[in-house]
């Protein structure tokens, strides 16, 4: 019988399963603060499903004016939410873009 071996394979990456989604982050938020779905979701204007759906990145298209509520209630940015960083501010307190690495 013949290995089958592939020369000069890479193995899968490590940080693979380590990427922290959108829906951890809802999730941390809400942990943070001690509240459970249903009290979280009441003061967000949606149900206790819809923002298990959200933490478990069950939702693809989340409706803007829910989004912005959950963001405004906790007091987060939105961009860190999706992207998982903190945009910089200048100096007049606006955002701006981030630098290309």
């Amino acid at each position: 019988m013949r290995k089958i071996e592939v020369k000069n394979a890479v193995p899968f990456p490590v940080y693979i399963g380590d990427v922290e989604t959108m829906g951890a982050r809802i999730r941390t938020c809400r942990v943070q603060r001690g509240l459970t779905l249903e009290v979280a979701a009441q003061a967000i204007g949606i149900t206790a499903s819809a923002l298990s759906q959200w933490e478990n990145d069950q939702v693809k298209n989340l409706r803007p004016e829910n989004f912005l509520n959950f963001c405004a209630y906790y007091e987060v940015d939105p961009y860190y939410i999706v992207f998982g960083q903190a945009r910089e501010k200048s100096p007049t307190g606006r955002f701006r873009r981030l630098k290309a690495p």
